[in-house]
């Protein structure tokens, strides 16, 4: 027969007879392609659980010609971005005409970064968060304008909860607080001078504090976003403070004298 169908790669050898017995010969060799496979181009992780901001990238290579592509979420592209954590399988097929080759294979994306739940603590009707991030407080399910900060004077009773946010992103709920209050007293603050100069200031922050007697407090600072930079414990009456600030950024930040029994003052001043 003049045609052969289905043949294995290898040397193939032909013999042509004409009818007063001419002989020719000849050879064709039949190539094997590589094998179909997939290669991983691109991997992006997700930064954050419960955000869908990674990737898969793969080409095909071996077999025969143009390839097509089917992962396990739909996709029918090469490459399969906007992923959450998980497992992601692909199958990736050749263009052969007799024979379509098929390959399979499998990639797992994890979370870069995890954010533990914040634990909200309570001194008097203040209530605080860990420090370190930003913030958001809430109330009955409802963000309270204006509170950023990483602790929250709390003025009528309801359903609180913090949203923490890191440097990646990421957010984290607590569990709701309920917090009962039968009576807010309207306090006297101690503080009988709060001074804070040069402001705007440069290198050195200088405070003047006095107390009408001996107290405990904690001095903190922080930036425009609610993260805490500076922090410190107080006990006496007199205070004339100077702090290095050359390590911070410049931008607005807000200072806190925040006493033992719960009571908060605050000043807001600038480095240039």
């Amino acid at each position: 027969t003049n045609q052969l169908n289905n043949l294995a790669a290898g040397k193939y050898v032909v013999t042509v007879t004409d009818a007063i017995g001419c002989v020719r010969k000849d050879s064709v060799i039949l190539v094997k392609p590589d094998s179909l496979k997939i290669n991983l181009i691109n991997k992006i992780n997700p930064s954050c659980p419960d955000v869908s901001n990674g990737l898969l990238q793969v080409a095909g290579i071996g077999g025969n010609g143009v390839y097509t592509y089917n992962w396990s979420n739909g996709i029918t592209t090469a490459l399969n971005n906007n992923l959450g954590a998980g497992k992601y399988v692909i199958t990736t097929r050749d263009s052969g005409t007799t024979f379509v080759c098929s390959v399979k294979d499998s990639f797992t994306l994890v979370n870069i970064d995890t954010l533990d739940k914040p634990i909200i603590t309570q001194s008097n009707d203040t209530l605080y968060a860990i420090a370190g991030f930003s913030y958001r407080w809430k109330k009955n399910d409802t963000f309270i304008i204006g509170a950023v900060q990483s602790f929250y004077k709390v003025l009528s009773a309801g359903f609180y909860q913090v949203e923490i946010t890191d440097v990646n992103g990421c957010k984290a709920n607590s569990d709701t607080t309920r917090l009962i209050i039968t009576s807010i007293k309207n306090k006297t603050s101690e503080l009988t001078l709060f001074s804070v100069f040069p402001n705007p200031a440069t290198n050195n922050l200088t405070l003047d504090i006095r107390f009408n007697a001996t107290k405990k407090s904690i001095l903190k600072i922080s930036n425009a976003v609610g993260q805490i930079v500076f922090m410190e414990q107080l006990q006496g009456k007199e205070f004339l403070k100077t702090i290095s600030i050359q390590q911070f950024s410049k931008g607005i930040y807000q200072l806190f004298i925040i006493t033992d029994d719960g009571q908060v003052n605050t000043k807001t001043f600038v480095i240039e």
